[in-house]
């Protein structure tokens, strides 16, 4: 076991364990002190991008209070990301909180839960895909998640609306919010069902595109093509 209590052959599955080398170097974007942000296969859409805790075993519910400010940073600076490249006036980002009840690691598939907020140079009803499931509790800041929602699972989600998290009422709906796969729904909302699933379109050809324009944009807001290691 690590000392999140997750068997170290589960852990060593972890696609957002650095440790792991599941993505090569130039797919780091910018490493912060806590935090770092990267871009994944599995571009469900050109621009996805992810944010995560270097740590393993956890959701964004359970980071401590100092965590938030340099998450918050790097969520702002893809948000100016896509409007530049892509013209994006309103994105949208979502967390899976699969184990804000405790839960380590995917009983099914043997990956640990690894806190990563996502995002996409989209706009995404998500209340669409949500709300007549779970319960819809608005935030002021990504900071007032775990206050919000304490020890259960959930969904959050940003968008030019602004923050919001989807709970549930029931054991029932706990459970399925433990158990969901949102990328799926999410591809078929948008109408690429054929994308629902990293494995099966890990989008090469779009990673390769990002990574290009986001080096485009780090030229033009630093002056320079060198990539920041730290906040």
């Amino acid at each position: 076991m690590n000392s999140e209590g997750i068997p170290i052959d589960v852990q060593a599955r972890c696609v957002f364990c650095l440790d792991n080398n599941n993505f090569r170097d130039e797919q780091i974007l910018f490493r912060g002190s806590t935090s770092y942000l990267v871009a994944p296969l599995g571009q469900l859409v050109e621009g996805y991008l992810a944010i995560a805790p270097y740590a393993c075993g956890n959701s964004l519910s359970q980071l401590p209070p100092a965590a938030f400010p340099e998450i918050a940073r790097l969520q702002k600076m893809v948000e100016d990301f896509y409007r530049v490249e892509y013209a994006s006036a309103d994105s949208t980002f979502y967390e899976q909180g699969r184990a804000g009840g405790g839960a380590l690691y995917d009983q099914t598939d043997g990956f640990p839960y690894h806190a990563h907020l996502c995002g996409l140079a989209v706009t995404c009803d998500m209340h669409e895909i949500l709300g007549q499931t779970f319960r819809r509790l608005d935030l002021n800041e990504l900071a007032d998640l775990p206050s919000a929602v304490g020890v259960q699972p959930y969904l959050y989600v940003k968008t030019g609306n602004g923050h919001c998290v989807y709970v549930g009422d029931s054991e029932s709906a706990r459970q399925a919010l433990e158990h969901s796969r949102l990328t799926p729904q999410i591809a078929e909302h948008l109408g690429i069902e054929d994308r629902g699933s990293w494995r099966d379109y890990p989008g090469e050809r779009e990673l390769e595109n990002l990574l290009i324009l986001f080096r485009q944009y780090q030229k033009r807001s630093t002056g320079s093509g060198a990539r920041p290691h730290s906040t």
